[in-house]
């Protein structure tokens, strides 16, 4: 591999998004996905993390917050379906 092509392959790499800040809509949508994925698929915040580009404690955030909100009278955590059609 030429020193061009790690450079343009360096570049490509550091120009996705890993950060905030995040839209309300944005934040809801990967809360969304991220209550699927750990609370209903079972996957860790590090794997969660890495399918959706975010940091770990992003995702981190999210889990604390979804488990924050589980309603006490039936101990479940509310979801907005909204974001999935």
């Amino acid at each position: 591999m030429s020193t061009k092509q790690i450079i343009k392959s360096k570049e490509e790499k550091t120009s996705v998004k890993k950060g905030g800040p995040y839209t309300e809509r944005q934040r809801l949508q990967r809360q969304n996905k991220v209550y699927l994925m750990h609370f209903e698929q079972g996957y860790s915040a590090v794997i969660i993390a890495n399918e959706l580009g975010v940091s770990r404690n992003t995702i981190n955030s999210d889990i604390q917050y979804l488990y924050s909100t589980i309603q006490n009278d039936d101990n479940k955590i509310s979801l907005d379906r909204s974001f999935f059609h």
